[in-house]
């Protein structure tokens, strides 16, 4: 399937320590951008969150204190995070109910004018169970297979430092 897309359209997902956007904190995000002209740029960023990880956050997406120790703060990659959605459209399952606003919060801490109000929403409805068990890039990856059809298998990063 071929999109004709006019815009760049970000497939993104979070790894969080709980669900409330007031105090909880990333602690990993999946980005997929996807171009016009069909190529295609990806990211898995590990994230220091300043706070500990519940062992209820870390029994389901298996990230423990200890793997985010060495990592930027939301802070540190926040700019380079705002710089991949620029001019761009987003998607993701629930996007609208838990990961944009979890990162629009981000933004706002990190003193980043991130206006969502520009970017056209897209949200599939395809089944998050089947991602439960994986990463967070293959989550990000799966929501974008309902749009493109074509299922890619990549690796995940651990900590990318800030550039």
């Amino acid at each position: 399937m071929q999109l004709a897309l006019k815009k760049p359209m970000v497939f993104f997902d979070l790894e969080t320590t709980g669900t409330n956007i007031l105090t909880d904190r990333i602690v990993e995000i999946s980005i997929i951008k996807l171009m016009p002209n069909g190529t295609e740029s990806e990211v898995t960023m590990r994230i220091n969150p300043q706070m500990p990880i519940p062992a209820e956050a870390t029994a389901i997406h298996h990230i423990t204190d200890a793997d985010v120790a060495d990592c930027p703060t939301f802070k540190q990659v926040a700019q380079n995070i705002a710089n991949i959605f620029l001019d761009a459209d987003v998607a993701g399952f629930n996007s609208n109910r838990f990961d944009v606003p979890m990162l629009s919060e981000e933004m706002f801490r990190a003193g980043i004018n991130f206006g969502l109000s520009t970017f056209r929403p897209y949200f599939t409805n395809w089944n998050n169970e089947r991602c439960r068990r994986h990463t967070n890039f293959t989550a990000a990856r799966a929501w974008m297979m309902p749009i493109r059809q074509t299922p890619t298998r990549v690796p995940h990063t651990r900590c990318l430092k800030p550039s």
